[in-house]
C-alpha cells in the first residue's frame, strides 16, 4: 500500500506542476493564432483597397473607350460587356431617356476587380442643329 501511496503522489504533483504549463501552452496558441488572424486581415483590407482602386481606373478606363467609340460612330449603342483590363474587367452601357422636349444619352462604365465593382457615368443631352443632325453636349458626370 505504501508504494501506491507514494506513486498517486507522483502523479498528483506531476498533474499539479502540468496544469500551469498546460495553461501556458494553451495561452500561448491563443497569442498565435490571435497574431494570424490580425494578419491576414490586414493583408485582406490592403487587397480590397487595392481592388478599390482599381475598379475606378477600369471603370474610367470603359469610359474613355466608349466616348472614343461615340466620337466614331455616333449613333452607336451596343456598349461593352465584360472586356478585359488591368487585372479587371468593365461593361459599358448606353441608355436614352426623353424629357420634355430634351435628348439625354448616359454613358455608363463598371469596372470590376475581385470582388469590387465601381462606375463612373457621363450624362449627355443632345441638341438638334439646324442640318437636323444631333449634338451631344456634357450634361453631367459622375
Amino acid at each position: 500500500m505504501i508504494s501506491l501511496g507514494r506513486h498517486l503522489q507522483r502523479v498528483v504533483a506531476t498533474s499539479r506542476g502540468g496544469i500551469p504549463a498546460r495553461i501556458l501552452m494553451a495561452a500561448a496558441t491563443l497569442v498565435v493564432v490571435g497574431v494570424f488572424i490580425v494578419v491576414l486581415l490586414s493583408r485582406k483590407g490592403e487587397s480590397q483597397k487595392l481592388h478599390y482602386a482599381n475598379a475606378l481606373v477600369v471603370a474610367e478606363y470603359g469610359l474613355g473607350e466608349a466616348l472614343m467609340k461615340l466620337g466614331e460612330n455616333p449613333g452607336w449603342k451596343e456598349g461593352f460587356a465584360n472586356v478585359p483590363y488591368k487585372d479587371g474587367s468593365y461593361t459599358v452601357s448606353l441608355t436614352t431617356k426623353e424629357r420634355n422636349d430634351s435628348l439625354f444619352l448616359t454613358v455608363k462604365s463598371t469596372g470590376r476587380s475581385g470582388s469590387v465593382r465601381r462606375s463612373k457615368s457621363i450624362v449627355f443631352r443632345g441638341e438638334i442643329s439646324a442640318q437636323g443632325d444631333t449634338l451631344w453636349r456634357q450634361h453631367a458626370a459622375h
